[in-house]
């Protein structure tokens, strides 16, 4: 009987021992299972943020890579301006050429002081450089491969400069990373480049301050720079050639054609004129337009 007592103890004791330690075993996966749910968290929470930050980031470093394209385009067209202002040089391909200043920093062939200044440049190098230094500041790699620079014209007051790169953003620590096409444009105004507006209330205004005026029959600002003056473009602009201004550089002057800007440069020479009484103040003799494709009601003059 003493035996089988003892037996019976010992049967307890060994499922209590069982029990317990089953209990442990259940204790301590709850807590491993709650650690583990707690670093995984912790390291979302991580990630989370980390992603925030980058995408903060981004949408700050897009804002500034329009305002430096902004700044680039600027700069290209302006040189480009003095290449035909100053030097009478056309710019023969604007998409080639808008390339070339943008990538090389040259006109025609030739570094430009206007893109490329001693301590600084306007140029993709110098924008991507830039970029890349302020990511460095929150550990971040940015590459921007297969660069393409557009130049165009949406409306006649402005042009539209684009760049097209396929773009990756990733975190040093491999916790995010963006992949993408990126598209970035920036609209310069060619007011800017002393182009304005027609005063319809008083034409002698328009011709005193070399006012422009959309007229879909007349070459774009783009073209104008390539020296199409006989393109017509939904963006076309015309002004008027004052000949007093331009007997000061003694050239000679035709004084039987229509001073409409681009009419007046090329070999064309329409009739008959609009008729241009009843302006005040008086305009100068030579002053003739052209009543080709609706250009008096334009003016509001008479055929």
């Amino acid at each position: 009987m003493a035996n089988g007592g003892a037996d019976k103890n010992m049967a307890v004791r060994n499922k209590k021992g069982i029990f317990l330690t089953t209990l442990t075993l259940f204790l301590l996966s709850l807590f491993l299972l709650s650690y583990s749910i707690s670093y995984m968290g912790e390291k979302r929470d991580a990630t989370n943020k980390r992603i925030s930050t980058m995408n903060n980031f981004l949408i700050s470093m897009e804002k500034d890579m329009s305002r430096q394209l902004y700044i680039s385009g600027y700069r290209i067209v302006f040189a480009w301006g003095d290449e035909v202002f100053k030097y009478g040089k056309y710019i023969k391909n604007v998409s080639y050429a808008a390339e070339e200043a943008f990538f090389n920093g040259t006109v025609n062939g030739v570094e430009n002081q206007f893109l490329i200044e001693p301590g600084t440049s306007y140029t993709f190098n110098s924008i991507n450089e830039s970029l890349n230094e302020n990511a460095k500041k929150i550990g971040v790699e940015i590459f921007m491969d297969k660069p393409r620079i557009l130049i165009s014209q949406d409306d006649p007051w402005n042009v539209k400069i684009t760049l097209i790169s396929e773009f990756l953003m990733k975190d040093k620590a491999g916790l995010a990373m963006w992949n993408k096409t990126s598209i970035i444009s920036a609209e310069i105004p060619i007011e800017n480049f002393t182009f304005s507006t027609l005063d319809r209330n008083n034409l002698s205004i328009h011709f005193n301050n070399k006012y422009y005026i959309n007229n879909t029959h007349a070459p774009s600002f783009l073209d104008r720079l390539q020296g199409n003056l006989t393109i017509e473009s939904p963006y076309g602009i015309e002004s008027f050639v004052d000949l007093d201004e331009l007997s000061l550089q003694e050239v000679d002057l035709d004084l039987t054609k229509s001073i409409v800007d681009y009419v007046y440069f090329s070999t064309e020479n329409p009739l008959p004129f609009c008729a241009g009484g009843g302006l005040l103040p008086p305009l100068p003799s030579w002053f003739k337009i052209d009543s080709t494709n609706g250009r008096c009601a334009l003016y509001g003059l008479s055929p």
